[in-house]
């Protein structure tokens, strides 16, 4: 039976948002729970690994060791019940490459939260989300959002982050929950090695080369951008947020239609998980998840 989604019950978060602005019939099947059969796709299991690492290393506050973050992989592959494997071995040599570049995030810098949960309440609508870092430098808070990526464009990627939905919707939570306004965001980008195993190559060997070159080019791996947002960009922001609100709200009211946006069935990544549905009407590889909110541990606010 498809998720009984509610926007006040449940609450609304970015990617929801996001969703409903790329298509709303994909926004309509992911509502009501829809996700394809199967394991998760490497790229994303990756990404969220690599997260989980990354969040409970910065938990600890102080600059870690080597030995630290191996026995740190080793405590979250087992919890996740993961095989030792190309997939934790490229991550846990990432790690530990990750913190041997930044080595200054627990110089003078102090980290307020991580993996924070909150619920903003904006208009009578509950906004959700988690912040993924929040740290002080000099008394101005700053966001810190991770991103584990194959394929980068750098220069779009600049121009697009003070206006981006995800970054800014956090901002503005950030803002209305601390009564700040946020110094701006660390965009953080941690480039996944994209060199190919080779025929009679061991996993152990395939990783070492990548390590090899992962620490020639850690620059290139490892990417931050700082922006800058002030009071004006926020207070835009609110502006364009509530429209999208109206929209969304009167959308699962009934009051909009439940339009296909056709342009957004391929992109750099390959097609919609949905097309099947969309081109078929065929659900015999979907299933329904059993959480409205995978990424929050609370099923209601």
């Amino acid at each position: 039976m498809p998720l009984q989604y509610h926007y006040k019950k449940h609450g609304i978060t970015q990617s929801i948002l996001t969703a409903f602005l790329k298509c709303r019939k994909y926004s309509e099947l992911s509502l009501a729970g829809w996700q394809r059969k199967g394991p998760e796709s490497p790229a994303l299991l990756f990404g969220s690994y690599f997260h989980e690492l990354l969040a409970r290393t910065y938990v600890k506050g102080k600059h870690p060791s080597k030995q630290f973050l191996v026995e740190l992989n080793k405590e979250v592959r087992k919890e996740w019940k993961l095989q030792k494997d190309e997939l934790t071995l490229m991550a846990r040599m990432m790690l530990i490459q990750y913190f041997q570049h930044w080595r200054n995030d627990f110089a003078k810098v102090e980290w307020t939260g991580i993996e924070q949960e909150f619920v903003h309440v904006h208009r009578g609508l509950p906004l959700r989300g988690k912040f993924d870092a929040v740290f002080k430098i000099n008394n101005r808070l700053w966001l810190k959002e991770s991103k584990t990526r194959s394929f980068v464009d750098e220069r779009n990627l600049i121009e697009s982050l003070n206006f981006d939905t995800q970054v800014m919707f956090y901002l503005f939570a950030l803002w209305k929950i601390t009564g700040k306004i946020p110094k701006g965001v660390i965009y953080d980008i941690i480039r996944k090695p994209q060199l190919r195993k080779r025929t009679n190559e061991s996993v152990v060997e395939f990783i070492q080369r990548c390590r090899q070159d992962v620490k020639k080019r850690r620059r290139w791996y490892f990417l931050r951008f700082e922006v800058v947002i002030g009071r004006e960009e926020l207070e835009s922001f609110e502006k364009e947020l509530d429209n999208i609100l109206d929209e969304f709200t009167a959308w699962r009211n009934g009051k909009m239609p439940t339009i296909k946006n056709t342009t957004a069935c391929f992109n750099r990544y390959g097609a919609c998980q949905f097309l099947g549905i969309c081109s078929r009407g065929d659900f015999s590889n979907y299933e329904i998840r059993k959480e409205v909110h995978t990424e929050l541990e609370k099923a209601e606010v």
